[in-house]
């Protein structure tokens, strides 16, 4: 779960001690992110949806969260899709939640930097922060839950209708995905026609980021805007060796 963070102050009450946390662990924000945290908190389902880099899983998991120290939740469900980049890693040894812990990751790695360790820790210890893969979650309903989707361009039509109806009462679905990172076919993929068929619907949010919001770092923005140059472009500019 990566490195530990260890509080040694004493806090008279929870909330206290989830202020502390928060204080340290604060974020960089931008105006942008400040409008994605806004979707999201007034909306019962939001897509965030642009490139790598912008903060769209990240400050997803900072809400979430959020919302479930403050106790507007019991838990976190976090899910995506078991795709993987390129060629194919094979059978993975071990319990369920071993098999999908590869895929998953990235975001428990998100929730140690903008979280204490020690907490997040207890959090999935607790069953608070619950892993679902998306094979077992057929005929499930999530009450009081926020339900993380996370690389949701690599979602089935099946797999987003499954998916978001599985929400419950007191609940709230957040979903990323990235349209230029696809690892199925286009056609297959139900992001863009999730949200083509939900965005008219009432408490449903829509917030895209673009390259100009990349934070990451300045090298992933000049890649991805270079990747997004059309095959004439790349033709006038092409690398000619000796």
């Amino acid at each position: 779960m990566g490195s530990v963070h260890v509080v040694k102050q004493d806090f008279e009450t929870k909330e206290d001690f989830y202020k502390s946390v928060n204080e340290e662990y604060s974020l960089d924000m931008t105006p942008k992110h400040q409008e994605y945290l806004n979707t999201m908190k007034k909306n019962t389902m939001t897509f965030g949806i642009g490139p790598a880099g912008t903060g769209k899983t990240l400050f997803a998991t900072k809400y979430a969260l959020d919302q479930l120290k403050a106790g507007n939740v019991k838990r976190i469900v976090i899910t995506r899709p078991h795709v993987e980049v390129g060629s194919k890693m094979g059978h993975l040894p071990g319990l369920v939640e071993e098999k999908v812990a590869p895929y998953l990751q990235p975001i428990y790695d998100a929730m140690n930097e903008i979280d204490d360790p020690v907490l997040v820790r207890k959090f999935i210890d607790d069953g608070k922060i619950k892993v679902e893969p998306i094979a077992f979650v057929r005929g499930k309903t999530f009450h009081e839950a926020l339900i993380l989707i996370d690389e949701a361009q690599n979602l089935t039509k099946v797999e987003c209708l499954t998916l978001f109806t599985r929400i419950g009462k007191k609940s709230q679905i957040i979903v990323t995905g990235d349209l230029r990172q696809m690892d199925i076919k286009p056609s297959h993929s139900g992001l863009m026609d999730s949200i083509n068929r939900l965005h008219l619907c009432e408490k449903v949010g829509v917030h895209e980021f673009s390259t100009a919001d990349i934070k990451r770092c300045d090298f992933v923005r000049d890649v991805i805007e270079q990747y997004e140059l059309s095959d004439e472009n790349i033709e006038k500019y092409k690398f000619k060796n000796n």
